[in-house]
């Protein structure tokens, strides 16, 4: 693998090495952030040849709404206009152009094979428009190697169709068993939400190309769920959303488990906790919210961790079950969509300051050690980490694992 000559702009994004990742947002300044197609794109990723180590495909965000403010029509349009200017140019072809309406967003795509049919060069871009306003939604173009056998031209539009549907007996492959006890699965790729509010649509992402579907991206996806950068993603509604456009993926979302299904399930752990608080003369926690609806995450947070985890570790049948279905999960090669509340447990990876709800991944298990190892959507080195049954199962808020639906 050649050395990075910008280390102070590219990071990788795993230790393998295989995807370095340029952000805009982080360490930049305007004499070294850098200018493509004469624009300033927000992020843009190299992606390389795992047996080779030679540049594979290159991902430049151009514009998008996690990353950069709302921008007028124009100024969306004019960008459009000076990229399309720009590969035209470098291509030497015309290029083809469609649009289509999905959930209502404009999905436009233009493509240009280069002259000597060895490149080709997939401009997308999304928005919403009513009578009433413009929402620009991505801008984003993937420079790829020529594949006539699976030309972009060919491909829906909206995304959602792949010709290689993921077989379940292939992932049991990933998985690796250490002299240690643990079991993880490797070969999943590493993908960085940045800063904004997408571990969401990260993890999904994360989960799609492990499954060897690489049409889609944390953007894209983060469109599909109605995704807000500082908000974040509503986990029922990305449900929804997968169980809808996840017969064409060939997947399926199984196993899931929610803490709190309903208002009475928050009710009777604050009631088992004050009974607790009481006792030992410490302040009793209630329900925390806005506009008479109930913040879970705020009012776990305003809880004393320990009591907390003496009420949710005492349901000792409901944890045993919950880390078996992990553990046949990993043995399976199908990682663990995990919800959790950061700020419960201190994790030294990240500032004490970083707290709310958060989904990552379960990508593997040590049941002697009572372990689980897990992964986060913020670069190489929240790419594998590990914490406690107890700790674990303390944050939880809910967790799904997405398979490949039987053939």
């Amino acid at each position: 693998m050649p050395d990075n000559p910008y280390p102070y702009l590219f990071k990788w994004t795993s230790k393998d090495q295989l995807e370095a990742r340029y952000s805009r947002n982080f360490g930049v300044t305007e004499e070294n952030e850098i200018a493509f197609l004469g624009l300033l794109p927000q992020e843009i990723v190299c992606r390389f040849k795992k047996e080779t180590g030679m540049l594979d495909n290159i991902y430049v965000s151009i514009y998008n709404t996690g990353d950069a403010r709302k921008v007028s029509k124009k100024t969306f349009y004019s960008m459009i206009a000076l990229a399309d200017s720009k590969v035209k140019e470098i291509a030497g072809t015309r290029g083809e152009l469609e649009s289509t309406d999905f959930q209502g967003y404009t999905i436009s795509r233009k493509v240009w094979i280069d002259s000597r049919k060895y490149l080709a060069y997939v401009l997308m871009w999304s928005y919403q428009e009513d009578k009433k306003q413009f929402d620009p939604d991505y801008i984003q173009l993937d420079i790829l190697r020529y594949d006539p056998n699976n030309d972009p031209r060919k491909r829906p539009l909206d995304g959602l169709m792949s010709k290689q549907k993921p077989r379940k007996n292939d992932l049991k492959d990933n998985v690796v068993t250490l002299s240690n006890g643990t079991i993880y699965i490797d070969n999943i790729p590493m993908v960085d939400q940045g800063a904004k509010g997408y571990c969401v649509a990260a993890v999904s992402e994360r989960i799609l190309r492990y499954f060897g579907i690489n049409d889609m991206n944390q953007h894209r996806i983060a469109s599909f769920y109605g995704t807000d950068a500082v908000k974040g993603t509503d986990v029922t509604k990305m449900q929804e959303t997968f169980k809808k456009i996840g017969k064409d993926y060939g997947i399926r979302i199984v196993g899931e488990y929610t803490r709190f299904a309903t208002l009475k399930d928050l009710e009777d752990v604050l009631s088992s906790y004050n009974k607790i608080a009481r006792k030992l003369d410490k302040k009793e926690g209630s329900m925390r919210g806005y506009n008479r609806t109930v913040d879970l995450n705020a009012t776990l947070l305003g809880l004393n961790p320990d009591i907390l985890k003496e009420v949710i570790c005492k349901k000792k049948l409901e944890q045993r079950a919950f880390f078996k279905d992990v553990a046949d999960s990993i043995s399976e090669g199908i990682p663990v969509a995990w919800c959790v509340c950061l700020g419960l447990v201190p994790e030294k990876e990240l500032p004490a300051s970083m707290q709310g709800g958060h989904m990552r991944l379960i990508i593997g298990i040590n049941e002697n050690k009572r372990l689980i190892v897990y992964s986060d959507t913020w670069g190489a080195e929240h790419e594998i980490k590990t914490m406690s049954y107890d700790d674990a199962f303390l944050i939880t808020t809910s967790a799904s694992r997405f398979e490949p639906r039987k053939k």
